[in-house]
């Protein structure tokens, strides 16, 4: 019987970008120095998608599934957004989706964020390969405006 091991928390290219510059520089670079910043994240989603593939080459059962804090989700990729509560759905659109985008697009996932998401649940639910999303935080959301944004999408 296969035992099946669970994603490494990975986060997601903006969060890695976050614990590396802080929050306080992070934020002001997001403005400042917008180069930088996509230079970085090209660079961060490049190592995830090296383990990524590393992983997937160790634990190939692990490509329709992604097992993560004891939850399963279809996809591979376990993705998370929880920075991407303080930037607006502009933010979002420039600076995470072509990222998670990238991830989402080649291996499949879900994205986890905790605390509020609906001002960007649009650009969220319009990625290719997005197979669900996991919010730990519901009532602080639109829910009407999240299932609109990817249940309703399929």
């Amino acid at each position: 019987m296969p035992i099946r091991a669970e994603q490494p928390d990975l986060q997601g290219p903006m969060d890695n970008l976050e614990l590396i510059m802080g929050s306080s520089a992070l934020f002001y670079a997001l403005f400042d120095e917008g180069e930088l910043i996509h230079a970085l994240l090209r660079k961060i989603t490049d190592a995830i998608e090296r383990y990524m593939d590393m992983w997937l080459e160790a634990f190939p059962e692990n490509r329709g599934l992604a097992s993560y804090f004891t939850q399963v989700e279809r996809g591979a990729i376990a993705i998370r957004d929880d920075s991407a509560m303080n930037l607006s759905p502009e933010m979002f659109e420039e600076y995470i989706a072509p990222y998670d985008g990238r991830l989402l697009k080649k291996y499949g996932g879900i994205v986890h964020f905790c605390g509020r998401g609906d001002h960007f649940i649009d650009q969220l639910g319009a990625l290719d390969g997005l197979a669900g999303v996991n919010m730990s935080q519901p009532h602080l959301n639109d829910m009407d405006r999240v299932l609109s944004a990817t249940v309703d999408r399929g």
